[in-house]
């Protein structure tokens, strides 16, 4: 609420529209002072579906190269139309990451994706 000369004016929202958190599969790849090695499968949570915005997130990675095979990762990028770029921590295997969404999938059969290749892991 602002008080303007004795008048009480609402702030109207500057939009209607309501963005939720949604998920992505990407390929990414982590770097470092060894150079780019291998590549990982990453389901990350993203903290905004909007389309062209800045993001956050969290995820896990998938590498299917590696020993340790799992990584978690904090993340930060770009939305774009059907696609994200982020970069990244991952904090399992103490390197940088960089990934790619190109928005093939969408949440619901990411998931299923997962559920499917998390079947064959166990």
């Amino acid at each position: 609420m602002i008080i303007t000369g004795g008048a009480i004016a609402q702030p109207s929202p500057s939009s209607t529209t309501d963005y939720d958190p949604t998920a992505s599969l990407s390929l990414t790849i982590p770097f470092g002072a060894g150079g780019i090695r291998d590549f990982g499968i990453s389901l990350n949570l993203l903290t905004t579906n909007e389309e062209n915005a800045w993001m956050g997130g969290a995820g896990v990675t998938f590498y299917p190269a590696r020993d340790n095979k799992l990584g978690c990762s904090v993340i930060g990028g770009r939305n774009f139309t059907n696609s994200e770029l982020h970069f990244g921590y991952d904090f399992c295997q103490k390197v940088f990451n960089f990934g790619v969404d190109t928005g093939i999938l969408s949440p619901p059969e990411i998931m299923a994706f997962m559920l499917f290749i998390t079947a064959g892991l166990v």
